[in-house]
């Protein structure tokens, strides 16, 4: 059986870039799709990013991330280009792991000409997603105030010590990825100090076993320089 603390690692990196914004593909399915309760919306959002998950869809993934999770993505994305050494590590591990990640895993021509959202849908086209972490999950009743709501996250139907976080922007309600994060920084905390080794380390190795490439500490150098950097 997979641990909690296991659980949190692998299925906040699955959440990160999986989740999926059901935008209707016609008018009469936003129609549809409008007139259900809030609670109902939310949960066909959660269902509908667990398909797209499973089918590597990232056009599909990508249209209701809320602008929260873009401007995310925008940050780590300049991160991984221009970050030096000093800036990381003002960072959370949670975040030290996406740059690294970005810097190993997409090239660096790719990495310059996608934008935010194209980074979300290229990660999930390429299966980057821990599938196996979100097929268990789902939701419990969501709780709604001011445009804002979240949903006790339940595993096999049992509950997590953990929720879903959602934001309505216009007429849809949108996954926020960004609370999350909190979750994978604790995670990536408490493994590391189960290992005996820093978190940078811990990085390290997590990166080398999911790529199967050994990932050395270069990786904590800019991929480039700022205009007007010496």
């Amino acid at each position: 059986m997979t641990s909690f603390r296991t659980l949190k690692v692998l299925g906040t990196y699955a959440l990160l870039f999986g989740f999926l914004a059901l935008l209707p593909a016609n008018s009469a399915r936003g129609d549809a799709l409008l007139d259900l309760a809030e609670g109902d919306r939310i949960q066909a959002v959660f269902a509908a990013y667990k398909t797209a998950i499973l089918a590597d869809q990232g056009e599909a993934a990508v249209k209701l991330v809320t602008q929260n999770t873009i401007d995310y993505f925008r940050e780590a994305k300049e991160l991984a280009l221009y970050g030096s050494m000093t800036e990381l590590q003002q960072r959370s591990l949670t975040d030290r792991m996406q740059i690294a990640y970005f810097r190993h895993r997409i090239p660096l021509d790719k990495l310059q000409e996608l934008t935010p959202e194209g980074i979300f849908q290229y990660a999930v086209e390429r299966g980057w997603i821990g599938k196996n972490s979100v097929a268990p999950v789902s939701l419990g009743d969501p709780e709604v105030t001011d445009g804002r709501a979240k949903a006790q996250a339940l595993v096999n139907g049992e509950a997590v010590p953990f929720h879903l976080h959602f934001a309505k922007e216009g007429d849809f309600w949108k996954l926020d990825l960004v609370p999350l994060l909190a979750i994978g920084n604790d995670a990536f905390h408490q493994m590391a100090e189960q290992r005996g080794i820093t978190g940078d380390d811990l990085i390290l190795q997590l990166l080398s076993a999911a790529s199967g490439t050994e990932v050395s500490k270069d990786i904590w150098q800019p991929l480039l320089s700022r205009e007007g950097d010496s």
